[in-house]
C-alpha cells in the first residue's frame, strides 16, 4: 500500500464522526514545502478521549521504510514534550495508539 492510501485511511478513520463513542478527534495531513518546517509528522490530529485531550504526531511510511534521521529528531523532540509521537505503517498502529491513549 503507498504511503497516501495508508495517510488517507488514518485522516478518515480519525475524523469519522463517533456519535456515542468514548473518542473524537480531528487529524489533519502536512504538505511540505518552501515554507513548511523539514520532518514534520505527515499527520497530526487531537483526540479527545474519556475527557482528555491528545495531540498526536504521526510520521506514516510505507513497512520497511524507515525515517529521516531529522524526522527522528523531532519525532523525539515531541515526545520529551509529552506528545504522543511516533512512526506508522498501518491504520491497525493507529487504531492501537488511540486504544491505548489515558
Amino acid at each position: 500500500m503507498l504511503e497516501r492510501d495508508i495517510v488517507k485511511k488514518i485522516l478518515d478513520y480519525i475524523n469519522k464522526p463517533r456519535m456515542g463513542k468514548s473518542w473524537k478527534g480531528y487529524a489533519w495531513k502536512n504538505h511540505g514545502g518552501l515554507y513548511s518546517v523539514k520532518g514534520l509528522p505527515d499527520v497530526m490530529a487531537v483526540v479527545r478521549k474519556d475527557g482528555k485531550s491528545f495531540f498526536l504526531c504521526l510520521e506514516v511510511k510505507q513497512p520497511g521504510n524507515k525515517p529521516t534521521e531529522i524526522q527522528k529528531a523531532l519525532i523525539r523532540k515531541f515526545q520529551e514534550l509529552g506528545v504522543t509521537a511516533g512512526v506508522v505503517t498501518s491504520i491497525d498502529e493507529v487504531v492501537k495508539i488511540i486504544e491505548e491513549l489515558k
